[in-house]
Formats: structure tokens, sequence, C-alpha cells
């Protein structure tokens, strides 16, 4: 059916029966916004429709809200979270997270063992860490917006601006959206330099993984400092304890929820054999 076609178009705007001509059959009302029906062949609906039924008009509006991320993140958070016309922060976030978690969880550690070839024991490593990391990111997300209230709450104790619930949840949506492309980069980076490498690169594997996870946390910390410090107008060395202290709980909330609760469940369904 052609794109311009509407439901207006399909049935009469009078009656409600389905036009198949300009002039209603059943109450001949005049269908003024009638559009000739045009059938699509199956080979012309490739991929890019599918991704635009999913998508939308925010694919483009996607991509340019990244790249305006990428160029200054702070700034365009910030600016993000004040517009009121600006209403992409879910689907960028569950986009780059899926995205995010698909390479981290699934493909950084394939690409790798498929082009290097890896002494048994650093597999054997690599594979574990893996695992303990998938965990962890299926348990990061759920405990961000968990703390996302107690962060609320507790940073409107300590700030004279007066912010909604609901711009605070778009700020960490758009932040978690970041968060992730920065975490996506870093893994890349992983991947690629240790394939650079060759064979020497079998002995960074692990240490550049260490790395990689490092820089991606620091990179949040700043990140997260930065637009918090904005948003919530707060001194420098206040906001530096509080977001530092917000790490450390979230960490915690994490392992807590890993090791006593959902460990034996996620590693016996994200088990590979």
């Amino acid at each position: 059916m052609s794109s311009e076609t509407s439901l207006a178009s399909v049935f009469c705007g009078n009656c409600g029966e389905p036009v198949a001509t300009r002039f209603c059959t059943h109450c001949k009302a005049k269908n003024l916004e009638f559009v000739e029906h045009q059938d699509v062949s199956p080979q012309s609906a490739g991929w890019t429709d599918v991704i635009d039924d999913v998508m939308g008009a925010e694919r483009h509006k996607l991509w340019v809200t990244t790249r305006s991320l990428m160029r200054s993140p702070v700034a365009t958070t910030l600016s993000l979270t004040e517009n009121g016309e600006y209403t992409g922060h879910f689907k960028l976030m569950a986009t780059w997270v899926v995205v995010s978690l698909t390479f981290v969880t699934l493909a950084a550690s394939r690409l790798l063992t498929a082009f290097l070839t890896l002494p048994p024991e650093t597999t054997a490593v690599l594979d574990e860490n893996v695992k303990q990391l998938r965990v962890q990111l299926l348990i990061t997300y759920p405990s961000i917006f968990m703390m996302t209230f107690v962060q609320y709450y507790f940073l409107s104790l300590f700030s004279k601006v007066k912010r909604t619930p609901k711009s605070y949840y778009k700020l960490c949506m758009i932040s978690v959206a970041f968060g992730s492309v920065m975490q996506l980069i870093c893994f890349m980076l992983w991947v690629a330099v240790s394939l650079a490498l060759g064979l020497s690169g079998r002995d960074w594997v692990l240490p550049l993984l260490a790395l990689a996870m490092f820089v991606s946390l620091i990179a949040a910390w700043f990140y997260i400092f930065g637009h918090h410090r904005k948003f919530w107008s707060l001194p420098k060395s206040l906001a530096a304890v509080l977001i530092t202290a917000f790490f450390v709980l979230t960490f915690l909330l994490q392992m807590s929820l890993v090791y006593v609760f959902t460990l034996p469940v996620i590693q016996k369904i994200i088990s590979v054999d």
C-alpha cells in the first residue's frame, strides 16, 4: 500500500465502510482523501522497511541525537532534558542498551576467539570473565533504575533547584543511553587493539579487557558528575562526593543482587556449554 494511504483513505469518513473508489458505494459520499490502492511487492519491502516500521521517524533523530551526544555529552544531555518537545529518551536508551549488550556479551569474545589462537588457559579465563560480565550487565540496568528514585530524593535535599521526578528520569534515560554508547566504543577498541596486535595480542587480551572496563567506568563518572552538577546546581566538591557515593552504593547493590539473589539462576540461563 502506498505510504500516503491512511485509514481515512481506505474507509469512508461518512459511514465507515471500505472504499474502493473516490465515491463510497454504500452512502455515495465523496471521499476527498481517497488515494488509489497500490500493492507493494514483497521484494520491494526490504529490511529498511522493517527498520522504518519499528523506528519510524525516530531513526534519523536517534543518529542525530547520538552524534550530538558524542560531540558535547553534558551540554546535549542537559539540553534534551530541558526540551519538553523531545520525547525520544526511552527509545534512545533502549536502542543503545540492546546494541551495547549484544556486542559486549556476545560478539566481542567470539570475534577474539575466532581470529586469535588463544592459549587454553586464556580462553577459559576469558569465557569465565565474559559470563560474569553478562551477569553484572544484566543486573546493572535494573539497579540503575532502582537507584534513580533514591538519588532523586537524596539530591533534592542538597539542591535549591526544584526538579520534577519526570525531568530527572529523563536525564537518567539519556545518561544510560550515552553510557551504553561509551561502553560499546570501549569494548570495540578492546577487540580492535587485540586483533591488531595479532599473535602478541594473545597475552594482552585480559589486561586490555580490564583496561576497557576501567576506562568506561571513569568516563561514566566524569560524564555523570558534569551534568548532575549543573542539573542540580551543586558545588563541584559536593557533587563529586555525592556522585562517588552513588557509584559505590550502586556497585554494592549490584553485587548483592548478583551474588546473593540471582547469580545461580542467571548463570544457568546464560551458561554456554
